[in-house]
């Protein structure tokens, strides 16, 4: 049973708290999750989580249900809306962390090499409408400037909502994207006349990931 404490619980802000409660909702879809496995997923004691979801509750974003000797907790259309929009900027606002086989990944692109090639690591790239967004890591050939990013998640709406994070950045920033997938039916998603500016490189294998990136965009 999940027994965080005040003291433990300091170390997650009430963002990244409230985050990681809606994104756990998200992932039940429309038949919603249980309590119980909410408390477990998040690691809250039951005072605690409550807390979180008389929040969200006041505030319309989600609602309880009971069914049998089970409640239920689900997102409302104005909670899906607001998770869409705490998504888009969770990497701006550092809330989510990268996982490590990404971190990995992206450090051993620190290997690459080619003419007129230059590659930043945990850069801020200023866009035209004056946000500043955050990019692990940007490979710059010739006139060319891409962002490496990933979207590992199998929801659809996770997958939509991590891809229209990337094509906010990649238009406000006159980017194109490097985008690391563990499902490549991403691509059907992808509007058409974008699709030159996006490369898809699928996660597996990851033995030959970082040539797949190097033949993308040939260097």
């Amino acid at each position: 049973m999940s027994n965080e404490t005040e003291e433990e619980r300091k170390y997650r802000s009430d963002t990244e708290i409230l985050y990681e409660i809606m994104n756990v909702i998200s992932s039940g879809g429309d038949f919603g999750i249980k309590k119980t496995h909410l408390m477990y997923k998040t690691n809250l004691n039951s005072k605690m989580l409550q807390k979180y979801l008389d929040i969200l509750q006041r505030n319309g974003l989600i609602i309880e249900e009971n069914k049998g000797k089970q409640k239920i907790i689900k997102m409302t259309p104005k909670g899906k809306s607001a998770y869409f929009s705490l998504k888009m900027f969770s990497s701006y606002l550092n809330i989510v962390q990268t996982p490590q086989e990404i971190v990995e990944i992206y450090e051993r692109l620190r290997g690459l090499k080619g003419e007129n090639v230059n590659i930043n690591y945990n850069s801020m790239l200023l866009g035209k409408s004056g946000i500043e967004y955050a990019a692990l890591v940007v490979i710059t050939k010739e006139k060319d400037r891409y962002v490496v990013g990933h979207v590992l998640s199998k929801n659809k709406l996770d997958m939509v909502v991590d891809l229209m994070q990337y094509i906010i950045m990649m238009l406000d920033t006159n980017s194109k994207i490097i985008l690391i997938v563990s499902d490549e039916s991403i691509s059907k998603i992808i509007p058409e006349k974008l699709e030159n500016d996006i490369k898809i490189i699928p996660l597996e294998p990851k033995e030959n990931l970082i040539e797949r990136i190097r033949n993308s965009i040939k260097i």
